[in-house]
């Protein structure tokens, strides 16, 4: 069936290997799909080519970075998986830098004294492309904003075979809707200079209310990270029973000068999620909900014994279940997240684990956004709704 597209892409950049399609039909969530052809695109003639390809049998493309997705968006249903990573070419010029999504994050910041602020957990292996799709944010969101606010343009491949080139709002109809509006074959980003000094403050609270009290009254006006940290996953780093505010400046106003210590802290930070995972905590969640209402969620939290760390900053926690009853509680936690006026995802994206909870309005726009843009319904089928 696929000897047309073997000749145009080459039969080296695709496999229906048995193995190849074990190793790729699921991705950090632990969802098992199933994969049916494995592409590995060099051009973004490939991807369009396969997407065409894709649209003429009523075939399902599902784009995949590097797999670290927690929602199950790379997740393939029957579907041809795009493997990005040889799509990892870039340019950085100053201040601006022209990419392609196979680019692992910290390969981009290492190039240079410019750098994407935009650095979640998983920057040692995330591609731009997955950071994209979900809309990334990470643990200097509090400065640094979301992926959306340091793109200044996208190429995208539609579901219609066609390459569009994007700029200002347009940007939002692709950035952070998992490669189901469109594939992102290339991008221009703002990088800053990489700040020079840093200091931090490490806040410990007996109890939640003191803790959220402290950090509505915080001047931020220097603050480039703001992270909470709970008391069992606390004492899992060595920093004690004690609830955590962990607060960087790039000014001198942090009590800890000494780069070692401010670099072993964040070590200890960066550690968590596998650290938990190790511990039976492997479902991984991100709800965001307004700071003034977030006391409520962080008490919830504590009642059930879930461990909980995260962006405090943005609204943005991650609260981690174990798999055995982590339906239930999730349930429980997102009606709670719903009543406060939060959302079910603030960076991790919808994929296939949070379709039942999503809010109306989200559901809404990404069916004007298929409809614009890939009718036919090509690409990442299943997937947010």
């Amino acid at each position: 069936m696929f000897n047309k597209l073997k000749e145009t892409i080459g039969e080296e950049n695709m496999s229906q290997n048995e193995a190849d399609k074990a190793a790729y039909s699921s991705d950090a969530s632990r969802i098992r799909g199933k994969a049916d052809t494995i592409i590995w695109p060099k051009t973004l003639e490939d991807v369009r080519q396969a997407i065409s390809y894709a649209k003429r049998h009523n075939l399902n493309v599902v784009p995949r970075g590097a797999g670290t997705g927690l929602a199950g968006g790379a997740v393939p249903q029957d579907s041809i998986v795009l493997d990005m990573c040889r799509m990892d070419r870039f340019a950085v010029q100053k201040d601006r830098a022209i990419v392609e999504p196979g680019v692992i994050l910290d390969n981009l910041n290492s190039e240079s004294d410019y750098i994407l602020p935009v650095i979640p957990g998983s920057h040692a292996v995330c591609t731009i492309g997955g950071m994209i799709a979900t809309n990334a944010a990470g643990m200097r969101a509090f400065k640094y904003g979301k992926m959306a606010d340091w793109i200044d343009e996208l190429h995208v491949i539609d579901g219609t075979g066609k390459m569009i080139k994007v700029q200002g709002e347009k940007i939002n109809h692709f950035c952070g809707w998992e490669g189901s509006t469109g594939i992102v074959v290339r991008a221009r980003l703002k990088l800053i200079k990489l700040p020079t000094l840093r200091t931090m403050t490490v806040l410990r609270f007996d109890s939640i209310t003191p803790m959220v009290e402290r950090l509505k009254g915080l001047d931020t006006s220097h603050v480039s990270a703001l992270e909470y940290v709970d008391k069992y996953c606390s004492n899992l780093i060595g920093l004690g029973d004690m609830n955590h505010l962990i607060v960087e400046y790039e000014s001198e106003e942090g009590e800890i000068k000494d780069e070692k210590e401010l670099k072993k802290i964040w070590e200890k930070r960066d550690s968590l999620y596998a650290i938990i995972s190790a511990k039976g905590y492997t479902v991984a969640e991100d709800p965001q909900v307004p700071l003034e209402h977030i006391d409520k969620l962080l008490y919830w939290l504590q009642k059930n014994d879930i461990p909980t760390f995260g962006h405090i900053g943005i609204g943005v926690i991650h609260p981690h279940f174990k798999k055995d009853t982590s339906q239930r509680l999730v349930e429980e936690m997102f009606t709670v997240v719903k009543k406060i006026n939060g959302s079910v995802t603030g960076e991790h994206g919808v994929g296939l684990l949070k379709k039942p909870y999503l809010e109306d309005a989200y559901k809404k726009k990404i069916k004007e956004l298929k409809e614009t843009y890939d009718p036919s319904n090509v690409l990442n089928r299943g997937k947010i709704i």
